[in-house]
């Protein structure tokens, strides 16, 4: 039984979803400074220098649960692509 061309195109879609989510989780774990160092900046008003140099152990456990927030989508990416590329065979 053939394909419908609805579901020929919503596989490439979640897969390009997936593969766009594995760069995003590698680059979150990868270099997690300057994604998480913009959001603080805009949340507090305040530098990331001028916390990093106040709160040394505080800034680390930020950029630590960043890598882990990278994990996550990481892990969430794999299943993604897992999932997809068989449903592309069918």
């Amino acid at each position: 039984m053939p394909q419908a061309p609805s579901i020929k195109i919503s596989w490439k879609i979640m897969l390009t979803m997936g593969i766009y989510l594995v760069a995003l989780g590698g680059f979150l774990i990868a270099v997690p400074k300057p994604s998480f160092r913009e959001a603080f900046t805009a949340f507090p008003g305040n530098s990331w220098t001028d916390f990093t140099s106040a709160n040394a152990k505080l800034s680390e456990l930020f950029l630590i649960m960043e890598k882990f927030v990278g994990a996550n989508v990481l892990s969430a990416a794999v299943l993604v692509v897992g999932i997809t590329l068989p449903s592309s065979s069918k």
